[in-house]
């Protein structure tokens, strides 16, 4: 009853409700909350909010409010609405009075009450939670987030915690095209989320449902965005998964133009997604897609190097061919270009790194020429493969690299296998 003479004091003064009170309330108002709607945002990321908050228990604040009787209930109700009617935006007396108002098994007027205190109180982190709990458990998914967004706004550090319930949201499908529409406005949370998704993901379908709500609202996948999801996976050693998300996001011209090897025209930028061509900056190596030496119309790629030293492979694309026998050929000119080691293309096995094959080295100046190599792609152990441009001669004096070398026309071609008759 000591506890319950302090409240009844403190609701009718004007002087601010002291933190273990405050305590109190919003951690009612987070149980009423998960005992009525689906806890979707758990109240429990209120307690880090409130300062002591990590000294109670949810069961602590129940056992406080037990000692309260239904008179002691009226009498501070019939205060709160005193000072309400006093001041109507007092923020303090509106949650005092939800909380009361649960206690009376009073929902729906709970409801509205915790919903006009996140109106009336933006910076009241705990009641914004309290409402979005609400509102998503309502199916008003677009307002939740609105306030959600506000929250993880107003303290970047926390929010990790609610990216972990977004996910869970995430799985109604009613809500996705919310997120959708919410991620398109592009919060300045919305890279650190996607991250999260692609780490906290183990099946990956959460995180392809909301990269395909995303394109579907026509909201632009950023790239440096979906690198970070695929690299996940392809840290993990997922090459499977990272490959069918980038390839059902490609667009519709992508698609129909597809070849083993992507974009082997350089006719598009380069995106470093794995899948797609890669260029990695390094000192004294310009790295580009220009307009190709004698056409007007034609691109390729151009490597310009300045006194570059150090093994090169900064240009790259992962590939998925299956096992068989393939042809590679691509156009190149070098203008100027002096290197001891020389330049090679070659393709490996990913996660073993065996060699499949390699081109002719470029040592010198050369016009324009088709070079060509075949590879073999075993039956196992060899699902995914990378090409690059790599030094051909690790040797520390054979890795200087000046002048300027063009590559063009890139292709992969499967050789058919004729059956003996």
């Amino acid at each position: 009853m000591i506890l319950f003479r302090f409240l009844f004091r403190q609701v009718g003064r004007s002087v601010p409700v002291p933190r273990l009170l405050l305590l109190l309330l919003c951690g009612l108002a987070g149980v009423v909350a998960a005992a009525q709607l689906p806890a979707v945002f758990s109240p429990s990321q209120e307690a880090p909010l409130i300062e002591g908050g990590e000294n109670l228990t949810p069961q602590e604040v129940s056992d406080r409010l037990a000692a309260f009787t239904k008179d002691d209930i009226a009498a501070m109700t019939q205060k709160a609405l005193r000072r309400l009617k006093e001041s109507p935006l007092d923020a303090q007396a509106l949650q005092t009075l939800a909380v009361l108002l649960a206690l009376q098994g009073e929902p729906d007027k709970t409801e509205k009450l915790h919903l006009l205190l996140a109106r009336y109180s933006l910076r009241n982190t705990a009641a914004q939670i309290v409402a979005v709990n609400i509102l998503s458990a309502k199916g008003n998914y677009e307002e939740a987030l609105v306030r959600l967004d506000a929250v993880i706004r107003s303290d970047p550090a926390q929010q990790e915690p609610f990216f972990g319930s977004i996910m869970k949201l995430a799985e109604i499908p009613t809500a996705l095209p919310a997120i959708a529409r919410t991620l398109a406005a592009e919060p300045p949370w919305r890279k650190a989320l996607m991250t999260y998704v692609a780490t906290h993901d183990p099946s990956g379908l959460l995180t392809y449902k909301l990269l395909k709500s995303l394109r579907d609202s026509g909201a632009v996948i950023q790239g440096a965005e979906l690198r970070n999801i695929l690299a996940a996976w392809v840290k993990g050693g997922d090459y499977e998964r990272a490959y069918f998300v980038w390839l059902d996001l490609l667009s519709d011209e992508e698609l129909k133009s597809l070849k083993l090897v992507y974009d082997g025209q350089f006719s598009r930028e380069a995106r470093n997604q794995f899948f797609d061509w890669n260029f990695n900056s390094a000192p004294n190596v310009r790295i580009g897609i220009v307009r190709r030496p004698g056409s007007a119309v034609e691109l390729s790629l151009l490597l310009d190097f300045a006194g570059f030293k150090g093994n090169f492979s900064q240009v790259s694309q992962t590939l998925r061919l299956s096992p068989g026998v393939y042809d590679v050929s691509f156009d190149q000119m070098a203008q100027a270009f002096k290197t001891p080691g020389g330049l090679a293309w070659r393709v490996k096995c990913l996660g073993t790194s065996v060699m499949l094959g390699q081109s002719s080295t470029i040592l010198q100046a050369v016009p324009w020429g088709r070079s060509e190599f075949s590879i073999t792609v075993p039956e196992d152990g060899c699902e995914t493969q990378i090409l690059r441009l790599e030094s051909a001669s690790t040797a520390k004096l054979d890795t200087a690299v000046t002048g300027q070398v063009y590559f063009d026309d890139m292709r992969i071609e499967r050789r058919e296998t004729v059956t003996p008759q």
